[in-house]
């Protein structure tokens, strides 16, 4: 009898140890515990260490894009001279060097205008004839608007004749309009040397006057046309 015990144990053996090893798997697949339960610990676990070793990385990169930024702005002001408290004050000039540059352009630009409307009233040749100076064409003007100027020297005191006949170019010069009197020699632009009070009201009343007009620089407008002023 103990031997053939002897001779089945090798055989008890096999068949112990095949349904160990079925036990096992079937635990590992089929439950949650033992093995299982150790290997889904693990990925997450992996996962999470992916996770964070990227969101470092995110952070180390936007940090030393940040440094770049910074040390760049300040080479940058260091090579114009300028330090970073000093941008502001730096601006604020700018900004009076501008308003500077165009208050000038603007005053030029007035000085040309006067400069050239003197340009176009004073004529190249100038004549005296007794209190009456005349710096342009005289022939052509009408004889009612010389006798106002008769009228005004003897009331008024000496007087300047500065423009009456003008050429298209030099109408457009003096900045007169597409059908000014003046192209037509029928209007006479002078100035008064003496006092002046009360002229403008006697050139509107006169009846020999159409349109009249007195200049900010001075100059007095007559002409032959319509009753008007502008």
């Amino acid at each position: 009898m103990f031997r053939i015990f002897s001779l089945a144990k090798p055989a008890c053996m096999v068949v112990l140890f095949a349904m160990l090893t079925a036990c096992s798997q079937t635990g590992t697949s089929s439950y949650g515990g033992g093995f299982g339960f150790s290997a889904a610990t693990t990925t997450e676990q992996r996962q999470a260490k992916i996770f964070a070793a990227r969101k470092r990385a995110r952070a180390t990169a936007i940090a030393k894009r940040k440094a770049f930024i910074k040390k760049r702005q300040d080479h940058r002001l260091k090579r114009a001279g300028l330090k970073t408290h000093a941008v502001k004050a730096a601006k604020n000039r700018a900004s009076k060097r501008r308003i500077k540059k165009r208050r000038a352009t603007k005053a030029k630009l007035a000085r040309y205008k006067i400069k050239r409307t003197k340009k176009a009233f004073i004529g190249k040749k100038s004549r005296a004839i007794g209190r009456l100076k005349i710096n342009a064409s005289w022939k052509c003007v009408p004889s009612r608007l010389k006798k106002v100027i008769a009228q005004v020297r003897r009331r008024y005191g000496a007087v300047t004749i500065n423009s009456t006949y003008r050429s298209r170019r030099r109408n457009r010069r003096a900045g007169g309009k597409k059908k000014s009197y003046h192209l037509h020699c029928r209007a006479v632009d002078f100035r008064v040397r003496g006092r002046t009070r009360g002229l403008t009201r006697f050139l509107a009343r006169h009846p020999l006057v159409g349109g009249w007009k007195r200049y900010p620089s001075g100059f007095y407008h007559i002409d032959t046309g319509p009753k008007r002023t502008w």
